[in-house]
């Protein structure tokens, strides 16, 4: 019996093979450095002004790249997403604007030879790559999106039990500014 070969069916699993192994990865480096940053400062090897060394390596290398052919700053509005995102660190902007050239090309790369394999005019397939490609594309400012919501809700949570255990140490009677340090070491270990 002679085996059946389509190569659409080959391309698409391939395809899908390929985005699973980039999303897995990516999540798995990410939630490595994650554990290793928090590990880190636990054991007081790192201050809690450093939480933009997140970008270390590719990166870093990326944001280099992409500060070349970039606007040279920010817009305010911009700098604010990134900045309630914790993205705090000065090449931030950079790195942003590098995740979404390398998804784009990334995107293109991927898809137009699936558009390729679509059965309909030229303009669907540049419609479904160039789309696509969009997609990717705009994909980090829903993220930035998310994670500013995510760690707003998280400043609203804990915020209350800052200011009760500020008002605490400063009723007890320490100085304001030893109350604070005492109020940072024990919120730092929370959020």
């Amino acid at each position: 019996m002679m085996a059946y070969f389509d190569t659409q069916s080959f391309l698409m699993a391939m395809f899908a093979f390929l985005a699973v192994f980039c999303f897995g990865g990516a999540y798995i480096s990410y939630s490595a450095n994650r554990r290793r940053i928090l590990t880190a400062r636990l054991q007081g090897q790192m201050g809690s002004g450093d939480t933009g060394r997140a970008s270390v390596g590719f990166f870093n290398a990326m944001g280099l790249v992409t500060a070349r052919i970039s606007p040279k700053g920010a817009s305010n509005e911009l700098q604010k997403n990134l900045v309630r995102a914790g993205f705090t660190s000065r090449n931030a902007f950079s790195i942003f604007m590098g995740t979404k050239l390398l998804l784009f090309i990334g995107g293109l790369f991927f898809l137009t030879p699936t558009a390729l394999l679509i059965d309909a005019s030229p303009l669907i397939k540049g419609f479904v790559a160039i789309g696509g490609a969009a997609f990717f594309f705009f994909l980090p400012n829903f993220v930035i999106e998310l994670r500013a919501k995510k760690r707003c809700n998280e400043i609203r949570g804990h915020l209350p039990d800052m200011v009760d255990l500020l008002e605490i140490c400063v009723s007890g009677g320490m100085g304001m500014d030893m109350a604070w340090n005492s109020v940072a070491n024990e919120v730092r270990a929370v959020s």
